[in-house]
């Protein structure tokens, strides 16, 4: 997971820009060249592309989100750097925070199926592994993952692109105190597709927990 020279595409690539094909191919390469895919590419400083790889790759593992938190609490001035990854972007977002006080914000932007969902996720992990944290800490940022599970049964469904697609935006804001503990968290919906409600498309599902509910039902309460 260390840093190379194709991490970031926009700085090496002598400032010419690049086609969407010379950017595809580029992001083919890294993703085939190691013994696991390389899934983040940097776009200059503060955008990171991601490729999903419809697989749990090692590189997600608590473990690599160690590697990453070990890498922010070094402050020798030797950091050798780490590979691009969701972790550093979560990581450097809670150090200007720290640092300046102000807020920041990670938005997760593609095309259903993309794996948007699952690289919030990684980046709320890796919050966790920052500080040392409490009881109280840990146990606030496991309700927040259980959160985000009970939230998607009522704005993901099954589509023909892909088995738990989200059909709507959610506004996460993580809360922290002066002291950079987790406080609480704040979510906000927009956009839902209501049009699922009463009209499925075909081979789609409808939300997730309505299905739940059909199945949790008993059989005289199916027949109402």
């Amino acid at each position: 997971m260390d840093a190379t020279s194709s991490d970031d595409v926009a700085r090496h690539n002598d400032g010419v820009s690049l086609s969407s094909s010379e950017l595809a191919n580029k992001l083919e390469a890294r993703f085939a060249a190691g013994p696991e895919p390389q899934t983040f590419t940097y776009l200059g400083s503060r955008f990171l592309i991601s490729i999903n790889p419809y697989e749990a790759l090692e590189s997600q593992s608590d473990s690599a989100a160690a590697v990453y938190a070990e890498d922010y609490r070094n402050t020798s001035g030797r950091r050798k750097g780490v590979a691009p990854h969701v972790f550093a972007m979560a990581t450097n977002a809670y150090l200007h925070m720290r640092q300046t006080g102000l807020n920041q914000s990670l938005v997760f932007s593609g095309e259903t199926g993309t794996g948007k969902s699952e690289a919030k996720r990684l980046a709320v992990r890796m919050l966790s592994f920052l500080r040392p944290h409490a009881r109280r800490d840990t146990q606030a940022f496991d309700k927040i993952v259980e959160t985000e599970i009970v939230l998607e049964a009522f704005g993901n469904a099954k589509t023909t692109s892909h088995a738990n697609a989200s059909r709507v935006g959610i506004y996460t804001e993580l809360q922290f105190d002066e002291l950079g503990r987790i406080a609480g968290a704040k979510y906000c919906d927009y956009m839902l597709d209501r049009s699922r409600v009463t009209h499925v498309p075909d081979n789609e599902r409808n939300y997730h927990v309505l299905h739940y509910l059909v199945q949790g039902s008993q059989s005289d309460e199916r027949a109402l």
